[in-house]
């Protein structure tokens, strides 16, 4: 349902709970109707603001932005799988109206998984499309402010996996390592800000394979190490200023455009 009487962006608007009879008149409506997602094996539902400490373990289904504010700590159990309902958003607000996502904007998030049970951020719908169809079910883990912490954790099946847009990283703490980004509609990861005051985002040992744009898209500090940029359908790696990409031991190859 859209409501064009908005900004005429045609934002998304949801309906959670309803009643299943008409009360004009004064009539009973009957008993409340909720929404209920067809999705097995969750644990747990999520949306909104997260303000206090939060843990989440088990299959957690995301569906609609959910924002870590400054006072906010998420922390996410190894095994762990994030779950996003296709294409919604039940707060209709973020960098897509029609996509949830993680956005992290003060405080700090910590997805710290294992080699055997890895934190999973992936699609709610069956994934087991052929390439041709990136479906770019929920937006990304978006990075405006705060600490990050990921390691053995997988992202697919987005539109951009991380997004870096915090221009002042100089008292933030980043720990990235282990990580597949993967099957995502557009880039893979883009580090969107830069200047002076951005420290370099370092990723140790990723894997960053078959999306739909560029694989890596620097317009700020990156340095990836040990790594592998390959299958992506724009390009490998791309630094738009010089010195913004640095690379130790990596395979760049099979790209679809350029190969950085």
């Amino acid at each position: 349902i859209f409501d064009v009487r908005d900004d005429g962006s045609k934002a998304q608007v949801l309906i959670n709970q309803w009643y299943a009879k008409p009360a004009a008149g004064g009539g009973d409506p009957g008993p409340v109707q909720n929404l209920i997602y067809n999705v097995p094996g969750v644990t747990r539902i999520v949306s909104g603001r997260i303000e206090g400490q939060e843990t989440w373990v088990g299959k957690v289904l995301v569906v609609g932005d959910v924002t870590i504010t400054e006072t906010g700590l998420l922390a996410i159990a190894p095994g762990t799988q994030v779950v996003f309902d296709r294409r919604h958003d039940s707060e209709a607000g973020g960098a897509d109206t029609s996509r949830s996502e993680i956005i992290l904007a003060g405080g700090g998030l910590l997805a710290v998984g294992t080699p055997a049970a890895p934190v999973v951020f992936t699609s709610a719908s069956p994934t087991s499309r052929p390439r041709q169809d990136w479906p770019g079910d929920w937006y990304g883990i978006r990075v405006l402010e705060g600490d990050l912490k990921l390691k053995n954790f997988v992202v697919e099946y987005g539109t951009k996996g991380l997004r870096f847009q915090d221009t002042d990283t100089r008292f933030n703490v980043y720990e990235l390592a282990d990580g597949t980004v993967q099957q995502c509609s557009d880039r893979g990861i883009w580090l969107e800000a830069g200047g002076d005051k951005a420290q370099a985002v370092v990723l140790n040992r990723f894997k960053v394979l078959s999306n739909g744009g560029w694989g890596i898209y620097a317009q700020g500090p990156v340095q990836l190490a040990d790594s592998q940029v390959r299958f992506n359908g724009q390009g490998g790696v791309y630094g738009e200023a010089f010195g913004a990409l640095t690379l130790n031991r990596c395979v760049v190859a099979d790209n679809s455009g350029s190969a950085a």
